[in-house]
């Protein structure tokens, strides 16, 4: 868990120098696609539900315009219209590593699918 607000890690980040001469969007608009309100970017994180800090962490990690992303769970507690709508947005405009438990999620995002078994075997599927 983070100090401070969310919008507080945002302007830390966009200080690094790695991101000084990068174009990025206002996570903010971001965030209200799925429902968080400006407000809630001026509460400091332990004041957050755990879908509320998701979904921050996510707008701000795609305000930077990542090329790629690797996300682990990056929905897991999101309620079922929460998740549809991060999903929508996320499918649209990033290339994403995405691990996943749920077979349907799956079938709604992926193009492609690497199923890894206990015995260290795996299987890769196209779904698209």
């Amino acid at each position: 868990q983070f100090d401070g607000t969310p919008l507080d890690f945002f302007e830390t980040l966009k200080s690094f120098k790695t991101q000084s001469n990068r174009q990025h969007y206002d996570p903010i608009d971001i965030g209200e696609e799925w429902g968080i309100g400006r407000e809630l970017w001026e509460k400091c994180w332990s004041d957050l539900s755990g879908g509320e800090q998701q979904r921050i962490g996510l707008a701000i990690a795609l305000s930077f315009d990542p090329k790629i992303l690797l996300l682990d769970e990056p929905t897991s507690a999101l309620d079922p219209e929460s998740t549809l709508r991060v999903e929508r947005t996320l499918k649209g405009r990033n290339t994403c590593l995405w691990i996943t438990h749920d077979p349907a999620q799956e079938q709604r995002v992926a193009t492609k699918s690497l199923m890894f078994y206990p015995d260290s075997s795996y299987t890769v599927h196209n779904l698209c």
